[in-house]
């Protein structure tokens, strides 16, 4: 038997070099594991992977075009079938900037005064729509009115131009302009400040004619103007 081991090659003649073959033989198998996980499982997985996703992909799309694709409007017409009213229930709610050049053509058709009258009385209309019922605004648009007598030949003619506009509230602007006042061959400037407050109403119009005057639904509330008094230098 002693003769035997000594024939023996060196690596398997103790333990220790049986234990050392057996972890290389170890370490070779998972080597060809990975390779194989690499080279076979990997790119399997991921083509399954693809396929997953593209059958969903897929599926989203049918399921959008199996929709309805509308958006619902609310449609006013008056007696003879003419469009009153459009709006898409959806619409988002008014930008500021619509509202504030809602405000600002407030201003400017109030203290305009035109030598066309028939032009003057369509601003007095456009004024009356755009101010809401038994307010302090219309209290003031009555009362300047009836001083100013716009509907006068003999009226100075008046024209405006708005320096600034900004957003005190949610539904309050400050406005500030000028007023050209034209006096037989001259043309005297002065400075006003107004606050200009208003709501929007879900209304009921009439005729087409209404919504021309006012169709974005906005109607003045509180207006109060004061006259910048310039202080020389």
């Amino acid at each position: 038997m002693n003769n035997i081991k000594k024939n023996l090659p060196i690596a398997y003649k103790g333990p220790a070099s049986k234990k050392k073959a057996k972890i290389a033989t170890g370490m070779k198998l998972i080597d060809l594991a990975t390779k194989a996980l690499r080279t076979e499982l990997v790119p399997a997985f991921m083509g399954m992977l693809g396929m997953a996703l593209g059958f969903i992909s897929l599926s989203y799309c049918i399921d959008l075009s199996g929709k309805t694709q509308f958006r619902p409007y609310v449609v006013a017409v008056d007696k003879q079938g003419s469009v009153l009213f459009l709006e898409n229930r959806d619409q988002d709610s008014l930008s500021s900037k619509v509202k504030a050049s809602f405000v600002c053509e407030y201003v400017d058709r109030l203290y305009s005064v035109s030598e066309d009258k028939a032009l003057q009385r369509r601003f007095i209309n456009e004024i009356y729509a755009k101010t809401s019922l038994g307010s302090a605004a219309s209290a003031f648009i009555d009362n300047f009115y009836t001083k100013a007598n716009v509907m006068s030949y003999a009226t100075d003619l008046q024209n405006t131009a708005i320096e600034s506009v900004v957003s005190l509230t949610d539904n309050t602007f400050e406005v500030t302009f000028k007023l050209m006042t034209r006096h037989k061959e001259q043309t005297l400037t002065e400075r006003y400040k107004a606050f200009v407050s208003y709501k929007r109403l879900n209304v009921t119009y009439d005729n087409l004619e209404e919504v021309r005057l006012n169709p974005l639904g906005l109607f003045v509330n509180e207006f109060n103007v004061n006259k910048i008094i310039e202080v020389a230098s």
